[in-house]
């Protein structure tokens, strides 16, 4: 029997520290919707937050650069898609 990670939690990713993970879980896959957003801790220290969808940051999130680049809006499969409002520089959304 294989056991999925099921509901609320962090999980860092053994390989890289730097991937980190926090929300909802069903089934073994990261999903969170109806305004309850997870995070996402990337490898070049951007962080996400948002919606994830089939295990991937797909619907509508804030994303932040470490040079203080902001993206909030819509995004399909990790990327920016659709919507959405992108500042450079300490601009606050």
């Amino acid at each position: 029997m294989t056991k999925l990670r099921h509901g609320e939690g962090t999980y860092t990713f053994s390989e890289n520290p730097y991937f980190q993970y926090q929300g909802s879980y069903e089934s073994g896959i990261k999903q969170s919707y109806d305004g309850n957003a997870s995070s996402m801790i990337l490898r070049n220290g951007s962080k996400y937050s948002g919606d994830f969808k089939d295990g991937e940051i797909t619907g509508t999130g804030l994303k932040t650069w470490t040079d203080g680049k902001v993206y909030k809006g819509e995004f399909l499969e990790g990327e920016m898609h659709g919507n959405g409002v992108l500042l450079y520089g300490e601009s606050k959304i």
